[in-house]
């Protein structure tokens, strides 16, 4: 029967290894949880999701992809981003006196 050799150095590795886990684990979730409990008006929080499809859209259209796909973003970019820009300067203006909302919504140029 063949014992095996029971590296001490490669066990205080993985000890080290496992506290540093178990020691940063919590941060990484609370700092991702913070961030995520970011509360906006009902409003803002639809720009920014209609700003964030504009966007996305955008950067998805190149000439290297099929004609068929490209006809499809551009029909919605094309409703998209309209919808967009017009939200941002409705809620500049409802927003005007908040600054921190209106540096959120004036993040977006399109």
């Amino acid at each position: 029967m063949v014992v095996p050799k029971i590296d001490l150095i490669g066990l205080q590795m993985v000890d080290n290894m496992k506290k540093m886990i178990v020691f940063i684990l919590p941060f990484i979730l609370l700092f991702g949880c913070s961030h995520a409990a970011e509360k906006y008006p009902a409003d803002i929080s639809e720009f920014l999701k209609i700003a964030d499809e504009c966007q996305y859209l955008a950067g998805e259209w190149d000439s290297s992809i099929p004609k068929e796909r490209q006809i499809a973003i551009e029909k919605e970019v094309n409703v998209t981003c309209p919808k967009a820009t017009e939200l941002q300067k409705k809620l500049s203006t409802k927003y005007q006196e908040n600054k921190q909302l209106l540096e959120v919504i004036n993040d977006y140029d399109f």
